[in-house]
């Protein structure tokens, strides 16, 4: 009888300590995969002229570089990360989605734009900002997004 009760020993401790390993692993949150970002308005300034291009998925859309002249921050859903700092020292890149809504807007070097989307700080410094088309269905099983826009400031 000795080693069945050592071996139900044995298997006890284990179970207990793997249960205390699983409660430790779940109170430490997992680092978001996704580059921290926040819906935002915003008036800027055109630094690069607009070129349409075509992304892998098909999809057009007007691109091109700007100075953020001011911006805030609009009510944030639950996946915005409100430790975004909003740069104005850089060109961000604007992604503006023709297909999903958007339509092109004739700009040039110099112009003042208004802006809504979302603004995406990657660790890399490539801050950029998209989803500046009104949210609607053209795009497929993709995540709801606010509506943006971008539109030349008067």
């Amino acid at each position: 009888m000795k080693p069945s009760i050592r071996i139900l020993a044995l298997a006890l401790a284990a179970v207990v300590l793997a249960g205390s390993g699983t409660a430790e692993a779940s109170r430490r949150r997992k680092p978001s995969r996704k580059s921290p970002h926040a819906e935002i308005t915003a008036i800027a300034r055109v630094e690069t002229a607009p070129q349409k291009k075509v992304h892998a998925n098909r999809r057009s859309f007007e691109e091109f570089d700007v100075t953020i002249v001011s911006s805030q921050t609009s009510d944030q859903d639950r996946a915005s990360d409100g430790r975004v700092v909003v740069v104005r020292d850089r060109a961000i890149h604007i992604v503006h989605d023709l297909t999903c809504g958007g339509t092109w807007v004739d700009l040039a070097p110099g112009d003042r734009v208004e802006i809504k989307g979302e603004y995406v700080a990657p660790p890399n410094g490539g801050d950029l900002i998209h989803f500046t088309h009104p949210a609607g269905r053209e795009c497929g099983n993709g995540m709801p997004h606010p509506a943006g826009y971008l539109r030349k400031a008067s």
